[in-house]
């Protein structure tokens, strides 16, 4: 067990509390990070009702959520909020019900309390609601990442996907109905689910772009790996010149994959086993943040990073056996060859663009991320 310091902070943000007992609650280091956690532990040991804004530098920032009789506050100057997400701020709380009353008023749902925190990112937060029916969620996201409700109800309405049902969409935040159960003893791979739902989606890109996504041919990542290595803000001098030195057999492997006729479909980004559950429905599919229109295979780039050689290869050839019910096998066979290294350029190019967008600096943990990638198009060319 350690001590986590806590600050109770107004909902105007402009105000922090004064406690007459030390504001620290005890936890496992295990939950530390957990906002759920985090705020039961201030409602147990501290006996006050909060909501979560944010982990930073050691300590956490809770928004007072009871009564204001008995407690004292001095004056909270220079927090930088307006440099946060939206999520990060003293006041979101109550931003978020003004928005999702009113819809789950219209689906006659009343909700039940306070949402839960189920995550935070910086690119995002998942809220969960409760109502005196079932659980939906709530999240909110940064601009650049607007499209995904638009995405999931096209594909459940165009693709037949298994996918979150929309409630109701703002600019940028979304509600979504509660989640079918999980079930273990998945019969299939997910990644066949996915190649059904891409290989659904081939000649549909226009409709897709549509919907907000960004489109990358295979020459637009091999040009944008190569502005990247133009960045030494974002992957430092040694990892600069390792792309350049590999942009050459990078180009050669799209030229490859070019050839083989596989066309763009939706990818989804960042196809994980966080993002997926395997239900009586079959798969489900969520988390479309990512979503664009690229060569397919990429996707395979997040989906086999951490995966053993022998589990790369099955699951890879679960992948390949349903694109090859669509595409001559040897066509597919060949652009998995060379996809590896395409899709962990995507990655690199795609995450350097989510950073640019943020407007700050790059930290060590966005460059150490970023320059990851670029090591593991270097194994995937040197494999090749």
């Amino acid at each position: 067990m350690t001590w986590t310091d806590i600050a109770i902070i107004d909902p105007s943000g402009n105000w922090v509390a004064q406690l007459e007992r030390p504001s620290r609650v005890q936890m496992t280091s295990r939950l530390q990070d957990d906002p759920a956690a985090v705020v039961k532990a201030v409602e147990d040991q501290l006996d006050l009702e909060v909501s979560f804004i944010r982990f930073v530098n050691g300590f956490v920032e809770t928004e007072y959520r009871g009564p204001f009789d008995g407690l004292t506050w001095k004056p909270r100057t220079g927090d930088g909020s307006s440099e946060r997400a939206p999520w990060e701020r003293a006041g979101w709380i109550d931003e978020v019900l003004h928005r999702i009353d009113p819809p789950l008023a219209k689906q006659g749902l009343a909700r039940h309390g306070l949402p839960i925190d189920a995550r935070r990112t910086f690119i995002s937060a998942i809220l969960k609601v409760r109502t005196e029916c079932r659980d939906v969620w709530y999240k909110e996201y940064r601009s650049l990442f607007r499209r995904e409700p638009h995405v999931v109800e096209w594909l459940a309405k165009h693709v037949g996907a298994a996918v979150p049902g929309v409630l109701a969409a703002g600019d940028t935040w979304w509600l979504a109905e509660e989640f079918p159960e999980e079930r273990p003893q998945a019969v299939e791979d997910p990644l066949e689910a996915l190649a059904r739902v891409q290989i659904a989606t081939s000649g549909r890109g226009d409709e897709i772009v549509a919907l907000g996504c960004p489109e990358w041919t295979l020459g637009q990542i091999v040009s944008r790996a190569a502005a990247v290595s133009e960045r030494d803000d974002l992957i430092g001098r040694e990892d600069a010149n390792l792309i350049r030195s590999l942009l050459s057999r990078l180009e050669y492997a799209a030229e490859m994959v070019d050839r083989t006729g596989i066309p763009n479909t939706i990818v989804h980004g960042d196809f994980h086993s966080e993002n997926v559950r395997w239900t009586d429905i079959g798969w489900f599919l969520f988390d479309w943040t990512d979503a664009c229109v690229a060569h397919p295979f990429i996707d395979l780039a997040v989906a086999l990073r951490y995966e053993s050689v022998g589990s790369r290869a099955q699951r890879s050839a679960a992948y390949e056996a349903v694109w090859s019910e669509a595409f001559p096998r040897e066509n597919v066979r060949r652009a998995l060859k060379f996809t590896d290294a395409i899709g962990a350029a995507f990655q690199l190019v795609n995450y350097a663009e989510i950073i640019d967008s943020f407007e700050h600096p790059v930290n060590e943990g966005e460059s150490l991320a970023l320059r990851d990638w670029v090591r593991r198009i270097e194994a995937s060319l040197t494999s090749n």
